[in-house]
């Protein structure tokens, strides 16, 4: 959200969400964001069979330090 009130583009790019497991557990508030996130390399879930993103979990302070990262590095 962040990202599009500084780039009015920043939504352009959305990827889906279905090669996540746990895709339908995204709150529809967050749908449109994630996809962005993940359209941009800033999520990449889980390492689970099928991957996850876990969206109803805390995200530790390294998710949130290794998403920061890559958000520096998409603009």
């Amino acid at each position: 959200r962040y990202a599009d009130s500084v780039n009015s583009d920043s939504l352009a790019c959305t990827a889906s969400l279905d090669g996540f497991g746990d895709a339908a557990r995204v709150s529809a508030f967050a749908q449109e964001a994630l996809q962005w996130a993940v359209a941009n390399g800033i999520v990449s879930g889980r390492e689970t069979n099928p991957p996850s993103i876990v969206p109803q979990a805390n995200a530790s302070r390294g998710d949130c330090a290794t998403m920061m990262a890559r958000y520096m590095n998409v603009l």
